[in-house]
């Protein structure tokens, strides 16, 4: 439970305030910001808005570049409808997520080395997770709703023959 995307925001040490009222839209830049500096990679976002009253979260803008600058993940807009339900399906329930312009890229280093399992060796590597977590299942998560707009997935394949195919739109 640790790694899931709502506890993450129990690592700022304290609420971030604008005249005394706490924001989260703050705090989720500041965590996603310093999670990716800890790990040698950069993280900016155009806009962060929440709506407590609603549940839902909105991020525009969102670009993750890799230790040599390469774009790891991009998207123009992420919409996340959370569900009250969560407390009686003892799941993470989802209403709604959308996921705009979204732009992935993947290379392939060599044998099973890529761009992704490094990052996500990096990852887990900073995380801190007692052995009771560890042996933990991840939260189940419920989406009633999916929806990918104008996707695309870029590959390469190397170091020897640098094929390389972009994959998409993918709606």
């Amino acid at each position: 439970l640790a790694s899931s995307p709502l506890v993450v925001l129990g690592h700022v040490e304290r609420p971030l305030e604008i005249d005394g009222v706490p924001h989260v839209e703050i705090a989720v830049e500041k965590v996603l910001k310093g999670q990716m500096e800890d790990v040698g990679r950069s993280a900016s976002m155009t806009e962060t808005r929440m709506n407590p009253y609603l549940l839902t979260l909105e991020m525009k803008g969102l670009e993750i570049r890799d230790t040599d600058s390469e774009p790891l993940v991009a998207f123009d807009r992420l919409f996340v409808d959370f569900e009250t339900r969560s407390l009686i399906d003892w799941a993470l329930n989802f209403k709604r997520i959308e996921l705009n312009q979204l732009n992935l890229f993947e290379e392939r280093f060599e044998g099973t080395d890529t761009r992704l399992v490094r990052f996500l060796a990096d990852l887990s590597a900073t995380e801190e997770v007692s052995p009771e977590e560890a042996d933990e299942p991840p939260p189940r998560a419920i989406v009633q709703e999916l929806r990918i707009r104008n996707a695309s997935v870029r590959v390469i394949d190397g170091p020897a023959d640098q094929f390389t195919y972009t994959l998409g739109p993918i709606t």
